[in-house]
């Protein structure tokens, strides 16, 4: 099994996760890898991406085997997208990050197949620069998954 094909794995995992999951807004999430970056290609909904965008390797122990003890992690993005009506930006921009914080404990609460979750960061809460110019909400959380560890790389 390639590390690019558990990278997906776990996107589609998260994807899945957050399906399954209740909201107080309607919203699917769907995997892929070029996100949706401009307003008019938003619907009325809330837009969830997740985006499977890298993997990175960490030497943790030299071994007698080739190339050592490897440690293995992957980054899934999870991006939260909403075009907001104009009147009421500030009252639709707390209830999308009342959302995107009950996506993100949704998804710390989630058992993993494929990896193990360490990490949840935030890149930044949200941008107000796209909120003040575009109307539209923005929120990324960035989650970082371990791998097993593997000799050699």
């Amino acid at each position: 099994m390639t590390s690019e094909s558990i990278l997906s794995k776990l996107a589609d995992e998260v994807a899945a996760a957050i399906n399954g999951g209740t909201w107080d807004e309607t919203l699917q999430a769907c995997t892929k890898f070029k996100p949706v970056k401009r307003r008019e290609d938003l619907g009325a909904s809330m837009l969830v991406e997740v985006v499977p965008r890298k993997q990175m390797r960490k030497r943790i122990a030299r071994g007698t085997s080739p190339g050592g003890l490897w440690q293995k992690t992957y980054i899934v993005v999870v991006g939260i997208t909403k075009a907001l009506d104009e009147n009421d930006s500030d009252k639709q921009t707390d209830h999308c990050n009342a959302i995107a914080d009950e996506i993100a404990t949704e998804l710390q609460n989630t058992a993993y197949t494929n990896g193990y979750l360490e990490s949840i960061d935030e890149e930044p809460t949200y941008h107000p620069q796209r909120l003040d110019q575009d109307g539209v909400f923005t929120r990324a959380l960035v989650l970082q998954f371990g791998g097993r560890a593997v000799y050699g790389c």
